[in-house]
Parts: structure tokens; sequence; C-alpha cells
């Protein structure tokens, strides 16, 4: 079964940054499969099979276990991930974090601690894939 999520955005405050910012949150216990495509932030806690595309930031928590595809503008690892990633301007990949896969970026920051297994290419990154039109169905 697929599933192709067009969920409704939240917007979060943070003390960080404290300029609106939507947000889809795949919260912790949660499990999905299928695609997400977004021009808001995903931030994912629980745990995703498939594929993401965000026109802004994905962001995998620390409880986040990921096995997909991701297309960001920004891409934060902190979690698990087996998959290709695609950054247009930046991969951070946490201490914390774990990637099996291929990871091409504009720009790329890993800490030490974290685990890349697979193949790491630093350069520029054309486009992330177009976004459905959400008025068309």
């Amino acid at each position: 079964m697929s599933l192709t999520l067009k969920a409704k955005s939240q917007k979060n405050k943070t003390l960080q940054d404290k300029q609106s910012v939507k947000s889809t949150i795949i919260g912790s216990g949660t499990k999905i499969s299928g695609t997400i495509t977004t021009r808001d932030q995903v931030i994912i806690q629980g745990d995703m099979e498939g594929k993401i595309i965000s026109q802004n930031t994905v962001h995998i928590d620390k409880s986040g276990k990921v096995q997909a595809d991701i297309f960001a503008l920004n891409i934060i690892i902190e979690g698990h991930v087996i998959g290709n990633m695609n950054a247009k301007e930046r991969f951070e990949l946490l201490a914390s974090g774990s990637v099996v896969g291929e990871v091409k970026a504009a720009k790329i920051s890993i800490q030490d601690s974290a685990s890349v297994k697979g193949k790491i290419e630093v350069g520029s990154i054309k486009e992330i894939p177009k976004l459905a039109d959400p008025n068309k169905d």
C-alpha cells in the first residue's frame, strides 16, 4: 500500500529562530510508508519508508528511522537514514546520526562520531524535484 501525504502544516516558533516556520511533523511512535511532498519543513521523529521532497529543510530527529530518498533545500540528520539524499544548499550529519547511501549537497558538515557508509558528492545541486500543484486532483 502506498500513501501520499498532503499534511496540513502547523506554525512553530522556536527560541533559536524567532520567525514563523511551517512544519510537517511525523511524531515518535508513528510509522508511515509513501511519499511526502511539501514546501514546508519536515521533521521525522518516527519511522518513514518511501520518498521525501521538500522545498525547505528535512530534519531527521534522533528518534527518526528513515528508509527513503530525500530531496530538500537542507537536510539535517540526527537519527538513522538508509537512502539517497540530495540537498540543494546544505547537508548536516550530527554526532548521533548515521547514513547509508549516496549524499549530494552544495555544502556538507559531518560531526565527530557520526556514521557514514556510502558516497558523498559536494558541489552544486541544480534543483529539487518540482512539487505537484496541490489544487489539482
